[in-house]
C-alpha cells in the first residue's frame, strides 16, 4: 500500500486541474493506494475527497519572501510533520507554490516529490520547483517545452488528462434535455467553457460571432459563455459591451459556471476553445466536449493542438477572429463534416482520453517511485 498526499492550492471544483485531480483519485487502484489530501481551504474539493475515505488536511501555503520568512517555515514544519507522521510515500501536487513547498518538507525523507504540470505557460518559480522534484509529469509535449533547462537533469512523463466517460457521454434525448436547460430545440449551438478572461481569448471569439452573425445563411447560431468571469481587467468593459451590441446580443449567452457542464456539453453542437498560447496545457474541456459529442474547434496553440486532431476536431489561428469566424462558418455550411469530426471526437476521447487509461499511467509512475525508495 502506498499513501500518496495530494496537495490543491484551490480549495473548489471550478478549474479543470481540481476536477482532473478528483477524477483521478476516484479512478485509482484503492486496494494499492491510500490517498490524503493537502489543501488551502475548505471547500467542494476537501469534501468530495472525504466522500473518497481519504484524510483532508487544511493549511494555507503563504506567499515566499523575505518579510513572511516565519510564515513560510512555520507552513514547512507543519508540511513535514504530515509527511512524517503519515508515512507519506509520495506528494503529488500541480501548483509551483504548494510543490516548492512540499519539496523543500520532504527533504531527507523517505518521500518522493512529483509535480503534475498542467499549463505550458513558464512561472518565475519553475527552476527552483525542479530543483527540489523527484519527477514531473506533464499533461502534453507543449507543457515540456515550458523546461527546456531541464530535459536533461530531470526525468518527464507525459501523460495525458483523462475523463470519465460513465459521466461526460452524449444525450440520449438530445431534444429533451435542451428543454430541461432552458436552450432552443432546433437552433445550432456552441458553446466556450471555462474562466472568463482576455488571455482565454473571449474577446477574439465574441469579435467572430460578429463575422458569423453577419455572415451565415439563415438563422445564426447562438453562442454561450459559461463560465465565472475573473473580474477586475481591463477587457471587462469591452467583453460588456460587446454583450450589449444589437448584433450580438440576441446570438450570445453568458450563463454562469454549471455544476452539470456535461449535460451542456451534450445539449450543444461545437465547444470553441479560443486560448492564447501558454494558458492551457491542452485543454480539458475539448475533450470533455468531445466526449459528449461535441465538434471540438481550438486555438493552435501548445497543447491544444495534440487533443485536438484532423479526425476529431478544428484548430484555427490564435487571437485571429476572422479565423475563428470561418472555422465556424464552414463547419455551419458542412453538416456532414460536421457529423465526422462529431463521431471522431467520441472515438478520441474514448480511445485516448479515457480516465481508466490515465489512472492506469499515473499508477505506473507510482510504481517506479516506489521500486527506487
Amino acid at each position: 500500500m502506498m499513501n500518496v498526499l495530494y496537495v490543491s492550492h484551490l480549495t473548489d471544483l471550478s478549474r479543470g486541474g481540481q476536477r482532473s485531480l478528483l477524477t483521478l483519485v476516484e479512478h485509482l487502484d484503492r486496494s494499492r493506494i491510500q490517498p490524503y489530501l493537502l489543501v488551502a481551504g475548505e471547500g467542494e474539493l476537501a469534501d468530495r475527497f472525504r466522500q473518497l475515505g481519504a484524510e483532508v488536511l487544511v493549511l494555507p501555503f503563504p506567499s515566499l519572501g523575505v518579510k513572511r520568512l516565519k510564515a513560510v517555515l512555520g507552513t514547512l514544519k507543519q508540511i513535514r510533520a504530515i509527511l512524517r507522521d503519515r508515512r507519506i510515500d509520495i506528494v503529488h501536487s500541480d501548483n509551483e507554490r504548494a510543490t516548492l513547498y512540499c519539496g523543500l518538507a520532504a527533504r531527507k525523507l523517505n518521500t518522493a516529490v512529483l509535480w503534475h504540470v498542467r499549463v505550458a505557460g513558464a512561472h518565475h518559480l519553475d527552476r527552483m520547483v525542479v530543483a527540489v522534484c523527484d519527477r514531473l509529469i506533464g499533461i502534453s509535449e507543449g507543457v515540456f517545452r515550458r523546461f527546456p533547462f531541464a530535459l536533461k537533469q530531470q526525468r518527464l512523463r507525459k501523460v495525458f488528462n483523462g475523463v470519465d466517460l460513465t459521466v461526460f457521454r452524449p444525450a440520449e434525448n438530445r431534444a429533451e434535455l435542451r428543454r430541461q436547460l432552458g436552450l432552443p430545440e432546433n437552433r445550432l449551438i456552441a458553446a466556450y467553457v471555462g474562466q472568463i478572461n482576455a488571455r482565454k481569448g473571449v474577446l477574439d471569439l465574441l469579435a467572430a460571432w460578429q463575422g458569423v452573425v453577419q455572415n451565415v445563411s439563415g438563422e445564426p447560431p447562438l453562442l454561450l459563455i459559461i463560465g465565472r468571469r475573473q473580474s477586475g481587467g481591463d477587457w471587462e468593459p469591452e467583453l460588456d459591451r460587446m454583450l450589449e451590441t444589437d448584433l450580438l446580443k440576441p446570438h450570445v449567452r453568458e450563463v454562469p459556471q454549471q455544476a452539470n457542464i456535461q449535460d451542456w456539453f451534450a445539449a450543444v453542437d461545437m465547444t470553441i476553445l479560443p486560448s492564447h498560447n501558454g494558458v492551457e496545457g491542452m485543454g480539458r474541456v475539448i475533450f470533455e466536449a468531445m466526449a459528449c459529442g461535441a465538434v471540438a474547434l481550438g486555438s493552435d496553440t501548445l497543447g491544444v493542438n495534440e487533443a485536438i486532431t484532423p479526425e476529431s476536431g478544428i484548430l484555427f489561428e490564435e487571437k485571429s477572429p476572422s479565423s475563428i469566424a470561418a472555422a465556424v462558418s464552414d463547419l455551419i455550411k458542412r453538416p456532414d463534416e460536421m457529423a465526422r469530426l462529431r463521431r471522431g471526437g467520441m472515438e478520441r476521447a474514448k480511445t485516448v482520453f479515457d480516465v481508466k487509461v490515465h489512472a492506469q499511467k499515473i499508477q505506473q509512475v507510482y510504481d517506479e517511485f516506489a521500486s527506487q525508495h
